[in-house]
């Protein structure tokens, strides 16, 4: 029996060993240059008229189906005090939820629809000035929390850039820094 375990790890070594005989042990990461580049999305997405319209549609959708929900709420709460019966209740119930229910897919697609349309119109100008200045990495500078110094003083903002090439005519009031307040 022993002997038998000696061997099935004597096979277990060899093969193990001749398994990783191709991975390489170490690996040594080497510094190479990458031009950086950092962009606000909040003052790309307020620029750009048509993520904009997307941020007001599901703003304006939410309230809707909020409103529905209450409209319906009181039809029940009306039918209570006429006393309807329980069965009618409940059907009407099933129809107020079945109706909201298919409004908040209807919405849900459109705000949807809307906010894909912009947010590929936003990449495709991220990508477009990111190639004419020869940018390696491209980040939204309010989702670094952690050495947002770095990109700041060696890479470049490419915010201004983005908003002129989604709007051409574009004119901003006045240029602000990474904390946001107005120089």
């Amino acid at each position: 029996m022993k002997t038998s375990i000696v061997l099935v790890s004597l096979l277990v070594l060899t093969t193990s060993s001749s398994a990783f005989a191709d991975i390489p042990t170490t690996k040594t990461v080497q510094a190479s240059p990458v031009k950086l580049g950092f962009f606000f999305l909040g003052k790309v997405k307020q620029s750009y008229a048509e993520a904009a319209a997307g941020t007001l549609m599901e703003e304006r959708a939410k309230e809707m189906l909020r409103v529905a929900v209450e409209k319906g709420n009181f039809e029940l709460a009306d039918m209570q005090k006429q006393n309807k019966p329980k069965e009618e209740i409940e059907n009407k119930k099933k129809q107020l939820q079945n109706e909201i229910n298919i409004q908040q897919q209807t919405l849900g697609a459109l705000v949807l629809s809307t906010s894909v349309n912009s947010q590929n119109a936003i990449t495709e100008a991220i990508n477009a000035v990111a190639k004419e200045h020869g940018l390696d990495v491209v980040v939204d500078y309010s989702g670094i929390y952690k050495g947002s110094d770095k990109f700041s003083s060696q890479g470049i903002d490419i915010t201004s850039m983005i908003i002129k090439r989604l709007n051409p005519d574009f004119a901003p009031a006045a240029q602000q820094t990474p904390d946001n307040s107005t120089k």
